[in-house]
């Protein structure tokens, strides 16, 4: 389950907390059709497509790091 975001609503809060998850947008909405989770689309689609091309280390020849 991926919380989209907090409403303002006051049972938000309660319910992400019983269900130990974070919500990474906090608009303030109070809408109850579901906007918080359209907008938390583009944000999932943003991520999945830096995952997918952002090349790793060794592909760019850049040593992985080494702590000291």
């Amino acid at each position: 389950m991926i919380a989209s975001h907090k409403s303002s609503e006051k049972a938000s809060a309660f319910a992400l907390k019983e269900l130990r998850l974070c919500a990474p947008l906090d608009a303030q909405l109070h809408l109850g059709e579901g906007s918080g989770a359209l907008f938390m689309l583009p944000l999932l689609d943003m991520a999945l497509e830096v995952y997918k091309t952002v090349p790793i280390f060794e592909k760019i020849g850049i040593e992985a790091y080494k702590p000291l």
